[in-house]
């Protein structure tokens, strides 16, 4: 069969034409797909700057206590807080000091959430310091709120020269209302030749009440 050139062009025309259609509806898809990522990274970008306007809002250098505001050059409210704190349930904060307290050997203080500083501990309040002297490092704290913690120097075997070896210390909450945190020594270092001594870090517990830490010497 024949067809005539009429046919031909008609047939041409609609081929063109359906080809022309299918690159404008591409086109325009693929217009709408770019359109749609560029308002997503819009999107994203003036998120990622309202964080961070609120961030920079959130964030600020406050001080909570100045240490050595009370007793003078003694201290008494502690000095000398290298170490971390730890955070009750209640917001209280909770550390030690390496010198100050009551005899200027160091303190387990406790810090409001009003911002109000009180010494829990002061150290060496027994006769050689057999309670532990000079807490370097941080603090930690069971289920039941006691605190555990060293002490560098001090302790049972102290005395005559010696300062001691060092402690494990365990500080027990007030039982009730006017009454003080109790401290009880529950190991002193340098009792016997080839023992460790003078721990300058804290400890760790496990699920069963283990404490674990490390000595300088």
């Amino acid at each position: 069969m024949k067809l005539k050139a009429s046919h031909v062009y008609a047939f041409t025309l609609i081929l063109l034409s359906s080809l022309l259609f299918a690159f404008v509806a591409r086109s325009s898809a693929q217009a709408d797909i770019e359109k749609q990522v560029k308002a997503l990274h819009a999107a994203r970008s003036k998120s990622s700057a309202t964080d961070n306007s609120n961030v920079a809002e959130s964030y600020g250098y406050i001080v909570l206590y100045d240490f050595c505001s009370v007793g003078g050059n003694s201290c008494s409210d502690g000095a000398g807080t290298s170490a971390g704190l730890i955070r009750d349930s209640a917001g209280n904060l909770y550390g030690t000091a390496e010198f100050g307290g009551a005899n200027d050997q160091g303190a387990v203080f406790e810090l409001d959430t009003s911002g109000h500083e009180t010494v829990i501990y002061s150290f060496c309040s027994q006769t050689n310091c057999a309670d532990g002297d000079h807490p370097w490092a941080g603090l930690i704290e069971d289920a039941a709120g006691n605190l555990y913690g060293t002490t560098y120097n001090g302790g049972a075997h102290g005395g005559g020269g010696n300062s001691g070896g060092g402690t494990v210390f365990k500080l027990a909450p007030p039982t009730q209302k006017g009454s003080t945190w109790t401290e009880t020594v529950l190991y002193s270092f340098g009792a016997f030749v080839g023992d460790a001594m003078t721990p300058k870090v804290g400890v760790i517990r496990d699920s069963a009440g283990n404490l674990y830490g490390t000595t300088e010497t």
